[in-house]
């Protein structure tokens, strides 16, 4: 069954219309998430190791994007070849893509510009928490500029948006595909990362008892985007994009934090097999002794009398396998021996992680050092 044409569902075709209108909003949060989870491999080599590899940095994001990217543009290239000839083969576009310069220059897909983006980013940021490495070696806390390095970089963004957009009519390539007209929405995820690794304590207090009213405000901010085209509204395509990755940004602040209450564990593994996924803790109420928890297509309750079928496991599942986005809910038991909690899921007995036991009060961040520590691995050279 297809999507609805118009005039045959009226609702779902206004909602299908909506999506078509704001669903770009997505790459927003991507940049945001890519700032924050990238920054944040350095953030914690830098804890553990007291230094960070550039080299060692660069090559792993190069392993995980260059084999799949040029292996793309090799089929593309050969089939344009056979399909046209040698002569219809677009040069100036294949060596933009090949340098990951095709949000400047021309390309050969419509896509591939946030790609381009992204390896500026890796680049910037790399050499960015280098220099400051350096510069304070030794201190505990080398990136404390960090929130300063944000607010010049927006500020700079923005003002080059607003520039761009009174310079020339709205084209998607020239006001939203450049790198520095976008690089703002990345080192905000950046600088939340840095606030989360060296002060969370204080982040946690901002966040914590006003999740609802932050959600809130950050489906305000993202919620223009879908009332107004991007390539007709100025102030949508200008400090419209800062409300988009502000908002996005909300949104992840709230969920990577640890708030008290009922906990749904999900692993995000957006980075490469071997380094740390993300571990996302949700609160929403206290948890009861029978915990409601996702799996498949629908629920599964525990026994509030004692145990559940999983009430034998007690280990966190190793992330399938790289480049994936599986969500896996586990069930919070607390009625472990002196209220400590244990954390339970499905492929648990196949894990190579050891058994967790934390406070359940201290569930989420604790779980997720305990995680980092277990998942990564301990030399530093």
């Amino acid at each position: 069954m297809g999507f609805p044409r118009d005039g045959w569902n009226p609702v779902a075709d206004a909602l299908l219309r909506l999506w078509a209108r704001g669903g770009w909003i997505g790459v927003d949060l991507f940049f945001v998430l890519s700032g924050f989870l990238v920054s944040g491999l350095l953030f914690r080599e830098y804890q553990r190791c007291g230094t960070v590899s550039v080299s060692r940095f660069l090559i792993r994001r190069g392993l995980k994007i260059y084999p799949a990217f040029y292996f793309f543009l090799a089929l593309t290239t050969l089939r344009v070849v056979l399909a046209h000839g040698l002569a219809a083969l677009p040069v100036r576009a294949l060596i933009s893509e090949a340098l990951f310069i095709q949000n400047y220059g021309p390309a050969l897909w419509w896509h591939t510009w946030s790609l381009a983006v992204e390896e500026h980013f890796y680049l910037g940021s790399a050499l960015l928490i280098h220099l400051l490495t350096r510069r304070a070696r030794g201190n505990e806390d080398p990136y404390r500029s960090m929130p300063v390095i944000f607010l010049a970089v927006a500020a700079a963004s923005l003002a080059a948006r607003f520039l761009c957009g009174l310079q020339s009519p709205f084209a998607y390539s020239t006001h939203l595909f450049p790198t520095h007209l976008r690089l703002d929405g990345l080192m905000f995820g950046v600088c939340l990362s840095y606030l989360y690794h060296f002060r969370r304590g204080i982040l946690a207090a901002v966040v914590r008892g006003r999740e609802g009213w932050l959600l809130g405000l950050g489906a305000a901010l993202l919620a223009p985007a879908f009332l107004f085209p991007v390539e007709s509204t100025f102030l949508m395509y200008t400090l419209g994009l800062t409300g988009l990755y502000l908002g996005s940004g909300l949104v992840v602040l709230v969920l990577v934090l640890r708030v008290p209450g009922r906990v749904f564990l999900l692993d995000l593994p957006l980075v490469p097999h071997g380094e740390v996924p993300v571990r996302i803790c949700i609160s929403r109420a206290p948890a009861p002794s029978s915990t409601v928890a996702p799996r498949g297509p629908g629920l599964l309750r525990g026994d509030a009398g004692g145990g559940n079928r999983y009430g034998k496991a007690d280990r966190v599942p190793r992330p399938p396998m790289a480049g994936s986005f599986v969500p896996f809910a586990f069930l919070l038991d607390d009625r472990g021996p002196a209220g400590q909690g244990r954390v339970h899921g499905r492929g648990a007995e196949r894990s190579r992680l050891g058994p967790i036991h934390v406070p359940s009060s201290k569930l989420g961040p604790q779980l997720h050092e305990a995680s980092v520590r277990r998942s990564r691995p301990t030399r530093c050279s």
